[in-house]
């Protein structure tokens, strides 16, 4: 099985997924962190169609994989799988940015709806871009049996649990 890791809008979580990298790589065949184009070129976001289209042709050797996603990440999967470009056994989430969802008016909803793999998300039970209470009011309201929210300790959108990470990602990847 193979890994495809994908971090949230800011530059700085490059570093990030490196250490995510570096602490799941050796349970999986190969793994590949995406960089996005907004990093290198100065935009202040994330372009969701830019970056599925560069996903497609970065995935097109990967498979069998899942997808470990935080943040924007998480959205740019949901809408890549809606879509058929992204094709994962599963997906990690951490840190669902709602806020970011609500701000940028997006249907983040219809694109989870699309999915039929399993979605775990993980979720600090006071993240200022979503709550654990209001990440899992938003699944449950989609009445979806394949996305489940899991509860981690904290109040930033930072998310430092590598060796929770590791355990859902293992489960997953079987």
């Amino acid at each position: 099985m193979n890994l495809l890791l994908l971090s949230g809008n800011n530059k700085r979580g490059k570093e990030w997924l490196r250490q995510v990298d570096a602490s799941l790589a050796p349970q999986f065949d190969r793994t590949y962190c995406h960089d996005y184009a907004h990093w290198q070129n100065a935009e202040a976001e994330i372009d969701l169609n830019h970056e599925a289209e560069r996903l497609a042709a970065a995935t097109q050797d990967l498979s069998p994989y899942i997808i470990f996603a935080k943040s924007a990440g998480t959205i740019l999967t949901s809408k890549a799988a809606a879509m058929n470009i992204l094709r994962p056994q599963a997906c990690l989430f951490v840190g669902l940015p709602l806020a970011m969802i609500r701000h940028h008016k997006l249907p983040a909803r219809d694109w989870l709806e699309k999915t039929d793999f399993p979605i775990v998300i993980l979720q600090h039970t006071a993240d200022p871009l979503g709550s654990y209470q209001e990440v899992e009011q938003y699944v449950k309201s989609m009445g979806r049996e394949n996305v489940t929210v899991h509860e981690l300790p904290g109040n930033t959108h930072d998310y430092l649990e590598f060796q929770t990470f590791n355990t859902y990602a293992t489960e997953l990847a079987r």
